[in-house]
């Protein structure tokens, strides 16, 4: 998040030449889109004035100074947005409602591709575990005679071996569908950023 503010400060003084300590009205004038920061709550506040209420010592000075800004740029990464936080720019007219449709497009491309990040880990781990099943199968054919009952043990593994390089051929034809996807949305992704704002 990076934001852009302006910042305007009054210093009000006020000079007591009296012998006893007086308390002084500071009217200040609202400035809209300016909201006070770094400034002591005002004793009163309406639309369009904060009064606060000074005491100044007798034959002294006191002075109030007062703090306001308003926020010129905000950018956020689109990235890091939330749907959350779009309703709520949406709400309080930060954003007008095509913006907000385009940036949920974006975002949606962005889970998918992170949904797709996520289902590649998924495979990898998948075929790993195939791969360590595979080398037990292996290890425990070269154990087992042909014949008898090792004989239909070594005929299930058989058919088990076989099941797993159908299961190794399924989880490549997935991930191959996943890489065309992955493209197609990171093409789509790319223009869609580079024409933001424009439709």
């Amino acid at each position: 998040i990076h934001e852009v503010e302006e910042s305007l400060t009054t210093i009000y003084t006020a000079r007591n030449t009296s012998g006893e300590e007086r308390v002084v009205t500071i009217e200040h004038p609202r400035r809209y889109p300016y909201e006070l920061f770094d400034t002591s709550h005002p004793t009163e506040s309406t639309s369009d004035k904060a009064s606060w209420l000074l005491p100044v010592p007798a034959r002294g000075e006191a002075a109030l100074r007062v703090r306001e800004r308003r926020l010129i740029e905000r950018r956020e990464e689109i990235r890091s947005l939330s749907m959350e936080q779009l309703r709520r720019y949406l709400q309080e007219r930060m954003l007008d409602q095509a913006t907000v449709t385009e940036l949920r497009d974006v975002l949606a491309l962005y889970g998918r591709l992170d949904d797709i990040a996520i289902r590649y880990g998924q495979l990898e781990a998948q075929r790993q575990r195939i791969y360590e099943q595979q080398t037990q199968i292996r290890g425990n054919l070269d154990v087992l005679e042909k014949e008898g009952e090792e004989g239909e043990l070594r005929t299930r593994y058989i058919t088990t071996l076989a099941d797993t390089e159908n299961r190794l051929v399924a989880l490549q034809e997935e991930e191959t569908a996943l890489r065309e996807e992955e493209t197609q949305r990171r093409a789509e992704l790319d223009e869609r950023l580079q024409n933001f704002g424009t439709r």
